[in-house]
């Protein structure tokens, strides 16, 4: 063997030896991908995702196999549904820790982040609270639980009106779901009931009065008009008479405990 041949030779094994390195220390990737027709990939609206393809060619049931890998050819193969977010309480009328006003028919709306569906028998416990930090028995099965929408027209509000006497003066209840209402967070919202607090002061005095004269006649009240004190849906003289029957009541105590 001749100098320029053994210079060819070398020049062929360092070659080799450096492309069987390359190959052997470089990194891949597999990333998840498809040859398709066309489509759209993450078109989001609220809380959801949406990635679809059009005429994917590649659909076949066949999963090829190869050492420690697998490939599945098809329209999106092993992709799980989204789980939206599950939807937390971010408001209140009346606020948590406010006063509900009426002898009968009370009222309180709650709004949520996400859309909502009415909740289920006993996914909502309306209790009386305890000392101790306990609760009384469930009254849930004497309201009725109403979804509305929100102002941008999502279903988001849930009314909550009592369909009759349920609640009793100068007496703290709470409204909770512990988890059983299915795509809504855990929650608690606390009323005191103080009927005749027209000015929405936690307590019933002669300055309620002065709330309620200034109103009358009201013939077709709000549903939530708190001048509406025996929840007939009309502010007049007979609002009155209730609430003298209740003065003076001054702001209650949440139970020790709560």
């Amino acid at each position: 063997m001749n100098r320029l041949q053994h210079r060819a030779n070398l020049r062929v094994v360092v070659f080799a030896v450096c492309c069987t390195a390359l190959v052997a220390t470089a990194d891949y990737d597999l990333s998840w991908w498809t040859v398709d027709g066309g489509g759209a990939m993450q078109m989001t609206g609220g809380a959801f995702e949406l990635s679809g393809t059009i005429g994917q060619p590649d659909a076949s049931p066949q999963v090829l196999t190869g050492g420690g890998y697998e490939l599945t050819g098809g329209f999106w193969a092993g992709v799980s549904p989204a789980i939206p977010p599950a939807a937390a309480l971010v408001s209140s009328n009346p606020a948590t820790e406010q006063s509900l006003w009426r002898s009968k028919h009370n009222i309180a709306r709650l709004t949520f982040d996400a859309d909502i569906t009415a909740p289920g028998a006993g996914e909502i416990q309306i209790q009386e609270m305890l000392t101790g930090g306990l609760y009384g028995a469930d009254l849930s099965s004497g309201c009725t639980f109403t979804v509305e929408d929100n102002a941008q027209a999502h279903p988001r509000v849930l009314k909550i009106w009592e369909t009759d006497t349920t609640l009793q003066h100068r007496k703290w209840y709470a409204v909770r779901s512990t988890g059983a209402w299915a795509g809504v967070n855990p929650f608690i919202v606390q009323y005191v009931v103080q009927v005749g607090d027209a000015n929405a002061d936690r307590r019933v005095l002669n300055t309620d009065f002065g709330v309620i004269n200034a109103a009358i006649p009201i013939f077709k009240a709000a549903d939530d008009d708190r001048r509406d004190i025996n929840g007939d849906g009309r502010v007049l003289n007979t609002d009155f008479g209730v609430t003298n029957s209740k003065i003076p009541s001054f702001p209650v105590a949440k139970p020790a405990g709560h």
